[in-house]
């Protein structure tokens, strides 16, 4: 068969030039270029392999769609099978979904797209499953007369609260059971105190009595001496103020002349216009240092002494303290009917409850 020939060797009729002759050729046959080079080609239809076959038949037969056409077939289709409107329509869009962006009528894309239609038909078939066999397993609740499904928001919000009270009527059970705990504890702890406080003053009773009997003498005999000692440090304690306001103003004179003679310019502090000192200034400075120091050594000796009198004064505040105290015990004991329990805090057993 002759495919193809030089163009100055072909004529139809009058064509005048090739593209001419094609297009008698084409009227002729009443098929277009396409399928004339097909048909010349369909030799080698035995030795391609299935797909390229079946991508010829469909080039060779003209078919062709788009998504939209293939979207409303299905549809069509789905409404001749008795599908409702609804899920015909919705069928159609899922199909047509399944399309790539550009589609132009490739079968090896329909084979893909029949591919995973059928992967989601066995996926939406075990859904179904599942969704049966819980539905077997599920027993619908045997629900109050006059109460339905729709009712469920309300009960579930019933339910949370009815949890919510349930744990706080918990936490104050817990709280109650502690408290009684507590109780029979302290209550215990208070019998016990109870014990103890009517033996110790049943101590106390006969320590009352041996003091009133026996320590009267020996609580007058220290009274005595902490007066006696008392006079002692009050007059250590004048001597001592009147050694400091001593040594306060020699420590004043000595500051005062110590700055005279820093001061000195060679005349008589006595008679300046009449009278000239003989005194050097190495004499003079010698004196001011003598003074300083003397002046160091009295600052020394006031501080020790302050110290000794601070010491003094808190040790009179002591003494005159138990002297106080002491007098009250004596008090007690000599008034008629009273014993030590007049000056010392009672102990009483608490009040049960």
């Amino acid at each position: 068969m002759v495919r193809a020939m030089p163009p100055h060797s072909l004529t139809v009729g009058k064509s005048r030039n090739i593209q001419e002759g094609q297009a008698a050729i084409y009227h002729h046959l009443g098929a277009d270029e396409q399928l004339v080079r097909l048909a010349l080609n369909a030799g080698s239809f035995i030795n391609m392999p299935p797909a390229e076959q079946k991508t010829f038949l469909f080039a060779l037969c003209g078919i062709s769609c788009t998504a939209e056409e293939i979207n409303s077939a299905t549809g069509q289709y789905l409404r001749r099978a008795g599908v409702p409107e609804d899920q015909a329509r919705e069928a159609a869009t899922r199909v047509q979904a399944l399309l790539p962006r550009g589609f132009s009528g490739d079968p090896a894309i329909l084979e893909g797209m029949e591919k995973r239609a059928r992967e989601q038909r066995r996926e939406v078939k075990k859904d179904l499953e599942r969704t049966r066999a819980a539905l077997a397993e599920l027993e619908l609740p045997n629900l109050p007369e006059g109460m339905g499904l729709e009712d469920k928001e309300a009960v579930e919000k019933q339910l949370v609260e009815l949890e919510i009270e349930k744990s706080e009527l918990l936490k104050a059970h817990g709280a109650h059971q502690a408290a009684e705990q507590n109780i029979t504890k302290y209550r215990g702890k208070i019998n016990e105190l109870a014990a103890e406080i009517e033996r110790l003053n049943s101590n106390k009773a006969g320590l009352e009595r041996e003091v009133a009997g026996h320590n009267r003498a020996g609580l007058a005999g220290e009274l005595d001496r902490l007066q006696e000692r008392l006079e002692q440090l009050t007059g250590k304690i004048a001597a001592s103020d009147r050694k400091l306001a001593a040594l306060e103003a020699a420590g004043r004179a000595k500051h005062a002349v110590m700055e005279k003679l820093r001061a000195f310019d060679g005349r008589c502090p006595l008679a300046p216009e009449q009278i000239a000192c003989r005194m050097s200034d190495s004499e003079v400075a010698e004196l001011v240092n003598q003074l300083g120091s003397e002046i160091n050594a009295g600052s020394e000796k006031m501080n020790q002494l302050r110290a000794s009198l601070q010491k003094l004064q808190a040790e009179k505040q002591d003494m005159q303290q138990r002297i106080t105290d002491l007098k009250h015990t004596l008090s007690g004991l000599d008034t008629p009917g009273k014993s030590c329990a007049a000056w010392s805090p009672p102990l009483t057993v608490p009040k049960k409850s």
